[in-house]
């Protein structure tokens, strides 16, 4: 269902949504990768040199759903460091793909990923396999 943000209020926000035939749906709610609801800390290397620290909100094979107390720039190529749960760290490349100011120092972003070594797939996919048998599928 598609929506059209209205801002009502400065401190309010209302979607309205209009009515969607059953292929738009379809069309709009089909991903490319399953997703699953997990809050994992991870540090992103940004390409200007710094560090910022992000956390998940959800994941897939293909990408992060984030959250932050900093901003990345849209389109911003960034090296992502996230520990696999098995003594490992996961080396992933990506870029953003949407950021989004909440408030005052809070953001949420989404980084599609890019590049990802065979070895370091393996290990996401695991992780991945791994979370969602614990309950935490999202779609």
């Amino acid at each position: 269902m598609k929506g059209k943000r209205v801002r009502i209020k400065e401190e309010l926000t209302m979607w309205k949504f209009k009515k969607s035939t059953r292929s738009e749906l379809e069309e709009t709610e089909q991903r490319r990768y399953h997703r699953i609801k997990i809050i994992v800390g991870l540090v992103c290397r940004r390409s200007q040199g710094n560090n910022i620290n992000v956390f998940t909100d959800d994941v897939s094979e293909g990408g992060i759903r984030f959250f932050s107390q900093q901003s990345l720039e849209k389109k911003e190529d960034v090296s992502l460091e996230i520990p696999s749960g098995y003594g490992e760290m996961i080396r992933i490349e990506g870029r953003v793909i949407w950021i989004d100011q909440k408030g005052p120092h809070n953001y949420a972003g989404g980084i599609e990923f890019t590049r990802l070594s065979e070895e370091n797939l393996q290990v996401w996919k695991k992780f991945i396999r791994r979370n969602s048998m614990k309950g935490q599928e999202l779609d």
